[in-house]
């Protein structure tokens, strides 16, 4: 979900006219489906404006989200709102221009005949508006998420809005409604919903905030791969959340996320925090690339690489090649105080742990050991190794509410590296970066790869340069890829994250899909989605079905 907030309702009908008029200028023959009401009326007017300025939509598809059953000629029919606000103004008429007819005898075959539409043209934009009781279309609280095409009886509070919107009596007021589903409206390449007002505040809390439920019909939008929610000051008035606590890397990351964010509640310091996080994941055994349950190198020892960095201070510490450490996270953050001696490798950084704090422990779990002896019949060669599928290094990024920054790592490495093979997630600058005044990012993936553009402090370069973090992950990633490509030189799996110091969060990868993590203090855990797009990431949050199908091994 990308958030724009906007100072007021013209600056977000401004916004809408920027964001169709780019579509359009990019795509001619664009698909272009819109929602009537108070929230897009000044939008249309300004839209009318453009085409009368010179936007060409002369190849374009007009299409509507909804229409009240009832006469056509009323003015709150979408017939009539659409032909006054943007057809009867403009002097170049669309390719198309289609919408369900309010006056329909056979509403079913309507529905049928619109779904054919909907089939045949494929939706480029679909414009949605915010009810008060957080419905889109005639999605009212209780629509199933699974929705298709249909009849709506509208909410009470619905009829209300409709009847003071056009001085209605209220015998005049239609009650019910053709809508698209959710079916229909996920079906859509960019999904964008405008609300405007205090009186949106509530549903734009809930919208953002709250679970995804039916009763929330809106939350659902969050699912979709592209979807933007524009809102001015008085609609975003109610949010409580002031940026992320913590972003983190896979699935995995969601234990140790849920466990810095309790240990911060009982004690705020947001260095612990993320250490206490790391660590949650160390111990998980079911994942096999950090902590106990990492597999080996290819002698058959699991050896360890972490780091850690305070973003106040830009002191770094790490260890690495280490055996038989549990939870060299510990020692990684007691290095990061040191000016000197700080990264440290082998036996000299495992006396070094052992004596801050680490416990000596064989690593190997019995799962790993399997893996091993069936691997080594292989004998694979060293080049052709490839990151972990569906997880990899965990890398914790924390920001409490004074600024302060923190960032923690950990991972057993490639399955059956060489011997004492160093990654970038050890390495400052390559694996992980943090500066309190500008941001912090993470890598995760191949390692060799990685640290031929030192990714992490060259995305928080971004950032101090004034990218947002999406931006920076993307350019920074992409750029890196295709220069890699240029030289002729094979890629392997590379996915960043990024949280700048307002704790606006970021991601990209070269994978079909990455999983990373989102907090806060106040409790709020999310798994997100970012996945390569046409020409930028789309971030979302997966359905709970997704969640239950994502591969974490």
């Amino acid at each position: 979900m990308n958030i724009i907030e906007v100072d007021n309702y013209q600056e977000m009908s401004d916004v809408l006219v920027k964001i169709f008029a780019e579509q359009i200028t990019e795509k001619p023959d664009s698909v272009l489906s819109f929602t009537t009401g108070k929230t897009p009326q000044e939008f249309l007017v300004k839209m009318a404006d453009a085409v009368n300025g010179g936007l060409d939509i002369s190849q374009c598809v007009f299409l509507n989200l909804d229409e009240y059953v009832g006469k056509r000629e009323m003015p709150y029919s979408v017939y009539s709102f659409m032909h006054t606000c943007l057809y009867d103004r403009i002097s170049m008429q669309p390719r198309v221009v289609d919408m369900m007819n309010a006056e329909a005898a056979d509403k079913e075959a309507e529905l049928t005949r619109y779904g054919e539409v909907l089939k045949k043209y494929h939706r480029d934009i679909q414009l949605l508006g915010l009810g008060t009781n957080g419905h889109v279309g005639a999605n009212e609280p209780g629509t199933p998420f699974t929705s298709t095409l249909f009849v709506a009886d509208s909410f009470e509070s619905t009829i209300d809005a409709t009847q003071n919107l056009f001085h209605l009596k209220r015998e005049e007021t239609p009650t019910q409604m053709f809508t698209m589903g959710f079916t229909e409206i996920m079906d859509t390449e960019h999904v964008i919903l405008a609300a405007s007002g205090k009186s949106k505040a509530k549903a734009v809390q809930a919208l953002v905030e709250g679970g995804i439920t039916e009763n929330v019909p809106a939350s659902f939008l969050r699912t979709h791969k592209n979807f933007t929610l524009i809102i001015d000051k008085e609609a975003g008035s109610l949010l409580s959340r002031k940026g992320w606590n913590f972003i983190s890397t896979w699935k995995m990351s969601e234990i140790g996320v849920e466990k810095g964010i309790a240990y911060y509640q009982e004690q705020p310091d947001i260095h612990r925090a993320i250490v206490e996080a790391v660590k949650e994941v160390e111990d998980a055994e079911c994942y096999h690339s950090v902590g106990y349950g990492g597999l080996p190198n290819r002698e058959g020892i699991v050896e360890l690489d972490a780091a850690y960095m305070n973003g106040d201070s830009l002191r770094a510490g790490g260890v690495m090649a280490v055996h038989n450490v549990k939870n060299p996270i510990i020692a990684a953050l007691e290095l990061s105080h040191h000016k000197r001696n700080c990264f440290l490798a082998g036996k000299g950084a495992e006396n070094y742990a052992v004596s801050h704090g680490c416990t000596e422990a064989d690593m190997l779990s019995p799962a790993a050991r399997e893996r091993y002896e069936e691997q080594k019949q292989k004998q694979e060669l060293l080049e052709e190794q490839e990151a972990y599928d569906g997880h990899d290094t965990v890398c914790i990024i924390g920001r409490d509410e004074n600024g302060s920054m923190g960032c923690g790592v950990s991972t057993s490495g490639l399955f059956m590296k060489h011997p004492g093979r160093v990654g970038d997630s050890p390495i400052i600058g390559s694996g992980f970066y943090a500066d309190s005044k500008v941001g912090a990012a993470a890598a995760t993936g191949v390692g060799e790869d990685i640290m031929r553009g030192c990714l992490s402090y060259a995305i928080v370069d971004r950032i101090s340069r004034g990218y947002t973090a999406q931006k920076a992950c993307e350019e920074v990633l992409g750029e890196h890829v295709h220069r890699l490509s240029r030289m002729g030189s094979d890629c392997g799996s590379m996915s960043v994250i990024a949280m700048d110091k307002n704790g606006n969060i970021g991601a990209a990868t070269n994978l079909k899909e990455f999983a990373f993590v989102v907090g806060s203090f106040d409790g709020t855990r999310r798994l997100m989605i970012v996945e390569p797009g046409k020409n930028e990431m789309k971030i979302y949050e997966p359905s709970e079905k997704r969640r239950e199908d994502y591969k974490d091994d």
